[in-house]
């Protein structure tokens, strides 16, 4: 899909680079170059594909730039006041980095900005140094989202260990019971076997309410082995990130 969009769209750019360099009439061509951005913007490609596009173009909006002696001046009042707004939003962009944990709000906003200074008009050192800084500004949030990230999973990792430290302390407890639970089941079983008709229901209800406990202790060592299983599967996924 990209290969086909990027084959598409460089038909039309060349055709607008195509105009740019061979018309005079220099409005026209600025025109058409700008439609052909329009073109590109919202349509799949690769990165490298859009670089291209966007490249090409802005060769030959400096090439027109260049030609046109008569709007050099205009030019250059348009491409300070685009580094000025520019520069602006970039501050603002890092402000936002160090002020919230709205990591997709600070990408976008950043990917914005960045598509800004692909298309505005600017110059060549202009444009080289707003790249410049919204790189910086990308660096630094993802220095941020890192450390935010790492400090949630050391947190989690604090908080299951307490939990299975206080769940293998219960699983000890249960444990040291059970023997005696199993005794006393098969103590009740015992008497039940040789009763007389007499006692047999009194035995029969004994046994019952220990075999009852026995049953809890066992399901509940279960369970409580099933949880410290799962959070040690939380764990190693833990340590696997900050790996």
């Amino acid at each position: 899909l990209c290969k086909n969009n990027f084959e598409k769209l460089q038909i039309v750019v060349n055709e607008a680079i195509e105009f740019a360099k061979t018309t005079e009439d220099y409005t026209d061509a600025r025109q058409r170059l700008i439609n052909a951005q329009s073109e590109i913007k919202g349509v799949k490609l690769t990165r490298d594909q859009r670089d291209k596009l966007y490249g090409d173009i802005r060769e030959v909006f400096t090439n027109l730039n260049e030609q046109q002696s008569g709007e050099r001046e205009d030019f250059e009042k348009e491409a300070n006041e685009n580094y000025d707004k520019i520069s602006n939003k970039i501050n603002e962009a890092y402000e936002l980095v160090h002020g919230v944990t709205d990591f997709r709000l600070i990408r976008e906003t950043l990917i914005s900005i960045q598509g800004e200074i692909k298309i505005m008009r600017l110059k060549r050192d202009q444009r080289n140094e707003l790249f410049g800084r919204i790189r910086e500004a990308f660096l630094v949030f993802d220095k941020k989202k890192d450390e935010f990230f790492a400090k949630r999973r050391a947190e989690k990792a604090d908080k299951l260990n307490t939990i299975r430290e206080s769940l293998q302390e219960k699983l000890t407890r249960i444990e040291s019971s059970l023997e005696r639970a199993q005794n006393d089941a098969e103590e009740a079983k015992k008497a039940l076997d040789v009763s007389s008709e007499e006692d047999k229901e009194k035995l029969e209800a004994k046994y019952t309410t220990q075999k009852s406990k026995l049953d809890e202790k066992e399901k509940e060592i279960k369970d409580i082995k099933a949880r410290i299983a799962d959070i040690d599967k939380e764990l190693a996924e833990i340590e696997k990130s900050n790996s």
